[in-house]
């Protein structure tokens, strides 16, 4: 006897670790390519640092050992996209993940959203931390090196809270990717908004906080400006 009753759109069978998702869009595309760019770089980059530093016989110091960190992170950040794109649906809605590949990639989509930001809090607190030691060291006086101290200090805390803000920001925790359990989240746009918003000041402030110092050198006007160009190319 046929059934009279509506049918339910039937859920795939989860797909295993070892299934790739097929990459059919620009989004897919665009982060792969990004995140290509952002591993070869950078690695480039500090790898010349270090063979400047071990040509000129120099030994490594906190500001080395801060901006390895931050490429070993860096890495795994993109490592963290890769997966995403791979075997977590990214640049595909979440209704056609669901639909086309299973509730088990969701919840690695969402397990992996999940890190971003703590990898992502990880890495830039190592990059801006190497920037402050590498001040101290060219400009050693006690000032700077009080000043470089206490924003460390305060980006460190900022990095800790913004980790911990997305470790928290759903309870119980294992809610950020079992939407069908009881509990709340936070504003996830929110959170985003200020820890761009932060960030930023952040920035602003280790590109200003030379200056001061810099502009007292017995430098003529344009060797000023050099320097001072020199030292904001660390903020880039």
């Amino acid at each position: 006897m046929a059934s009279n009753s509506a049918e339910v759109p039937q859920i795939p069978p989860a797909k295993g670790p070892e299934s790739t998702i097929p990459i059919e869009n620009s989004r897919q595309v665009a982060c792969i390519v990004t995140s290509v760019f952002s591993i070869i770089i950078p690695t480039i980059l500090v790898g010349l640092r270090f063979y400047v530093r071990r040509t000129l016989h120099r030994s490594f110091d906190a500001s080395d050992l801060c901006i390895f960190a931050a490429l070993v992170f860096t890495i795994g950040l993109h490592i963290d996209m890769f997966v995403l794109v791979f075997y977590g649906g990214f640049g595909f809605h979440v209704y056609e993940i669901i639909q086309r590949f299973g509730m088990d990639t969701l919840v690695l989509f969402l397990k992996g959203i999940l890190a971003f930001p703590i990898i992502w809090n990880v890495t830039v607190c190592f990059s801006k931390l190497s920037v402050l030691f590498m001040y101290t060291t060219v400009i050693s006086v006690r000032k700077m090196v009080i000043a470089c101290r206490v924003v460390g200090a305060i980006i460190i805390l900022w990095n800790i809270g913004g980790a911990l803000g997305s470790l928290l920001m759903c309870r119980p925790f294992a809610l950020n990717w079992d939407k069908s359990l009881e509990g709340t989240c936070g504003d996830n746009r929110l959170y985003y908004m200020w820890l761009g918003a932060i960030n930023v000041v952040a920035e602003a402030v280790i590109l200003l906080l030379p200056v001061p110092f810099l502009y007292q050198l017995q430098l003529k006007p344009a060797k000023k400006v050099v320097v001072i160009a020199l030292f904001s190319v660390g903020w880039m």
